[in-house]
This record gives C-alpha cells, sequence and structure tokens, in this order.
C-alpha cells in the first residue's frame, strides 16, 4: 500500500499534505509557546519556526519525488492531437507522364491544380475527383528546377492499399509498363512493387483471402 502511494500523483498529493500539516503544526507549537512564554530547549522546535527548516523539509520530500519509480509526469495522458496523413508530395520530371501512369497503374485521377508561378502541383485523387487525395505531383518549369529524380537513402518505399493487385499488373502489362511479378500467399495479401517513370517505389497490398 505505501508502495503504491510513492508515485504520480499520489506522491504529489503526500507532498502537499505534508507541507501543508508541517505549516499548520508549527504556527501551532509556536502560538502555544508564545502564549505561556516558553523557550524551549533541547528539542529543537524552532526548525518549524523559520525558513531554513522549511527548506530542509522541501529538499527531503523533493528528493523523494525524484527517487520514485514512477516520475509524476507520467501519469499524464498526452493530449489527443489527430494527425493524419493527406498525401505525399513527390517532385517529377515530366509531370503529363507521371499523371499518365498514376492512371493507369492506379486509377487516379487529378482533381486540383495549383500554380505557383513556374511551379505547379497536381492533387491525384482515387477513382473520382471527389475521391481521397492520394498523391500531389510537383513540376518545376523554371530552367534547372526539374532535372531527373535522385534517390538517396531517404525514401525507401510508399505502401498503398489495393483491392486488386492482379488487375493492376494486368492493366500496366497491356499499356507497356514493365511489370514484376505479384507476390501471393495463401494466408497473406497479394502484393506487387512497382516503379514510377521517376523511379519512386510503391508496394502495393492486395485484401486478405477469404478465409
Amino acid at each position: 500500500m505505501f508502495a503504491s502511494l510513492l508515485n504520480g500523483h499520489h506522491l504529489l498529493s503526500l507532498w502537499l499534505g505534508l507541507f501543508v500539516a508541517s505549516g499548520i503544526a508549527a504556527g501551532i507549537v509556536s502560538g502555544f509557546f508564545k502564549a505561556r512564554k516558553i523557550q524551549p530547549k533541547g528539542l529543537k522546535w524552532t526548525i518549524f519556526r523559520n525558513e531554513a527548516g522549511f527548506a530542509i523539509f522541501n529538499l527531503a520530500i523533493a528528493a523523494l519525488l525524484l527517487a520514485a519509480p514512477v516520475p509524476v509526469l507520467a501519469q499524464v495522458p498526452p493530449p489527443a492531437i489527430g494527425t493524419t496523413l493527406m498525401a505525399p508530395g513527390l517532385r517529377v520530371t515530366h509531370l503529363d507522364r507521371a499523371i499518365v501512369f498514376y492512371r493507369t497503374a492506379l486509377g487516379l485521377v487529378e482533381a486540383m491544380r495549383l500554380h505557383h508561378g513556374p511551379l505547379t502541383e497536381v492533387m491525384l485523387s482515387a477513382d473520382t475527383p471527389r475521391g481521397p487525395l492520394i498523391l500531389i505531383l510537383l513540376h518545376d518549369d523554371a530552367p534547372g528546377k526539374a532535372p531527373p529524380v535522385t534517390h538517396g537513402d531517404g525514401l525507401a518505399k510508399i505502401v498503398l492499399r489495393v483491392p486488386d493487385v492482379a488487375a493492376v499488373a494486368t492493366r500496366m502489362k497491356a499499356a507497356g509498363y514493365p511489370v514484376e511479378a505479384v507476390h501471393q500467399t495463401a494466408q497473406g495479401p497479394a502484393i506487387l512493387m512497382l516503379s514510377d517513370p521517376d523511379g519512386y517505389r510503391y508496394e502495393l497490398v492486395g485484401n486478405r483471402p477469404p478465409r
């Protein structure tokens, strides 16, 4: 039972309670001796009547708090933020070529196009312009701003859920795009790895087979 008090808010409440109780006790003792004009000796009652006594008391309680197995702040849950991923933005070398690829392979359609000077942003949504936003393609027409995309060790792949992976492979083959083999297991979903014209890698994950 005592161990359960030595953590979190219980320990903080215990400290506050002891602090208030010590202050009340010091006031009572001080008033008692003042009323009787007694100057106690031996037991150092004056420790409750000066700032040094309270400082020592607070330091001792602070040390107890620091030594507690569970920090006080650990008991406070983090606030709910509600962060969600809207869409990754990818720089492409040829905007029209990329739009055709994503329409053929993934059924993505142009939902919106924004112009910021020479920079163009194309929002691609699933199936219809009002569908969920999936990708943002960026292309800069300024001289020297659209060189071939080079891929370092940062972005490894983008994973997308596609109900029918085999249908994606069939459409890509018919359109003349290189297609890797579909990986299918008896228990897991079908998986297809593909690359877009700028070399971005995708992992398409199908639905799990019915049991």
